[in-house]
């Protein structure tokens, strides 16, 4: 049976002057069947709203990751997001090990929520 186990820690910041929505997070994993162990770590930071008027999240992404045993794997990601009304749009290039590199698009629609009160009777 395959084996492995993944620990990871992220910190975060909260609208703090410069730092607005930082998210820093470091994630190890091990895969006993295959003998590897990588490192996966991601900077994600939040734009203030206040700098990105009228869109209202503005995200920047990177991450590292490396294999212990093999320094062929090392390799680095990024990407981008923002948000303006319900329609957000993300952008990331992620390198694969054996298949090349991948470029990943999306938009996504989130319908508004309708709230209904209702009215109990006994």
């Amino acid at each position: 049976l395959p084996q492995y186990a993944q620990f990871g820690i992220t910190y975060s910041t909260k609208k703090e002057k410069f730092y607005h929505n930082l998210n820093i997070t470091a994630e190890y994993e091990t895969r006993q069947y295959e003998k590897i162990n990588f490192l996966h770590t991601g900077i994600e930071w939040n734009l203030p709203d206040s700098w990105t008027r009228p869109i209202e999240d503005v995200s920047f992404r990177t991450g590292f990751i490396t294999n212990f045993n093999n320094i062929e794997y090392q390799k680095f990601s990024f990407g981008l997001g923002f948000t303006y009304s319900q329609i957000s749009i993300d952008f990331a290039f992620v390198p694969y090990f054996k298949l090349g590199s991948s470029y990943y698009f999306s938009i996504i629609y989130k319908f508004p929520v309708i709230s209904v009160t209702v009215d109990e009777e006994y």
